[in-house]
C-alpha cells in the first residue's frame, strides 16, 4: 500500500506505474510468458486501462492491463496493493465483462476466446501459503472433469511456498524487495524509473479524477465503509428505497437505514466524509 507516497517515490507494485510499465509490449508479453509458462509470439493491446460501463445501473469496471495474442487468447492483468477481500467476485464480474466484449451481438458461444484474468496480490489472500493459485471450473462431483469454458483466473502471491520457475522467482523477488535481480526485473526496474521521471504521467496521476486517484494511490480499499457510503448516497440520488439499495449493496438493511438516517441531513449533495464521521 503505497498512500500518501510522492510520485517520485511509487514503485512497480503501484497500479498506476504498472500499468504505465506494462505499456511496453515486450515486458508485458514477457511478464505474460513468466506468470503461465508459456511462449506467447505477439500481443496487442485491445485497449490500455480498458473501461466497461455498460450501463447506468450496472457498476463500471477499470482494467489496468487488457491484451491479445497470436492465438487470439484475452489477458486482463491487475496489480493489487491491498487485499480488499472480494477479490474473488471481483475476479467473477471482470470475467463476465471481458466475455461481453468479446462476444459481438449475434455471435454463436463458440466465438468466446480462451481468457485469463490476472491478479498479481501482494499477500496471500487464500491463506494457504502458495505462490500461485489458479483457478478453473470443475464438476464437485467428479472433479476430473473440467468444464473447460476455457475461463482461468489466477491469483500470484510473492510470499508463498514451493517449487516455481527461476523466472517467476526472479519477480516475485522485485516484487518483495524492489531490487532487480536479472535481467527482466532490471528493464522492469528502468521502465519504472522512466515513468516516474514523465511529466506527463505525473500530472495525470496528480489531476486524473476521483476514481483513478483511488485506483492509482491505493488509498481506499473497495468495501470500506467509505465506499458503501459512497455507494448508498448514488443509490439515494436515484430515489431509491432503504430495501432496494440493501439488496443491490449486498448490505443488512439496519445497516442501510443507519447510513441513510445520517446522510439525510447532507441532501442532496451528500458530503461522504461528513456522513462518514458522523458515524464514527
Amino acid at each position: 500500500m503505497q498512500k500518501n507516497k510522492d510520485y517520485s517515490e511509487l514503485d512497480i507494485t503501484n497500479s498506476f506505474i504498472f500499468s504505465k510499465v506494462m505499456m511496453d509490449e515486450k515486458l508485458c508479453k514477457e511478464l505474460l510468458e513468466i506468470i503461465l509458462g508459456i511462449s506467447i509470439l505477439k500481443i496487442e493491446y485491445l485497449e490500455n486501462e480498458k473501461n466497461f460501463d455498460y450501463s447506468p445501473d450496472s457498476k463500471s469496471v477499470r482494467l489496468d492491463i487488457y491484451v491479445n495474442d497470436d492465438k487470439g487468447s484475452v489477458y486482463d492483468i491487475e496489480m493489487q496493493a491491498t487485499d480488499t477481500r472480494e477479490l474473488p467476485k471481483r475476479s467473477r464480474y471482470y470475467q463476465s465483462m471481458i466475455d461481453i466484449s468479446i462476444l459481438e451481438k449475434g455471435a454463436n458461444y463458440r466465438d468466446l476466446k480462451e481468457s485469463y484474468v490476472i491478479f498479481i496480490c501482494l499477500s496471500d489472500i487464500f491463506g494457504r501459503e502458495r505462490y500461485v493459485y489458479t483457478f478453473r471450473n470443475l464438476c464437485i462431483e467428479d472433479n476430473g472433469l473440467e468444464l473447460k469454458d476455457e475461463a482461468t483466473k489466477i491469483f500470484l502471491n510473492p510470499y508463498g511456498k514451493g517449487n516455481i520457475s527461476e523466472r517467476l522467482d526472479e519477480f516475485f523477488s522485485y516484487l518483495r524487495e524492489h531490487k532487480p535481480t536479472g535481467q527482466f526485473t532490471k528493464e522492469l526496474e528502468e521502465s519504472v524509473v522512466k515513468a516516474r521521471q514523465n511529466s506527463l504521467w505525473r500530472k495525470e496521476y496528480m489531476f486524473s479524477d476521483m476514481d483513478r486517484l483511488i485506483l492509482a494511490e491505493d488509498c481506499k480499499i473497495e468495501g470500506s465503509e467509505e465506499h458503501l457510503i459512497s455507494q448508498i448516497c448514488k443509490k439515494l440520488v436515484k430515489g431509491k428505497s432503504i430495501s432496494q439499495i440493501a439488496d443491490e449493496v449486498e448490505e443488512d438493511e439496519a445497516r442501510v437505514k443507519t447510513i441513510c438516517d445520517a446522510a439525510a441531513k447532507y441532501a442532496p449533495d451528500y458530503d461522504i466524509e461528513a456522513i462518514w464521521n458522523d458515524l464514527q
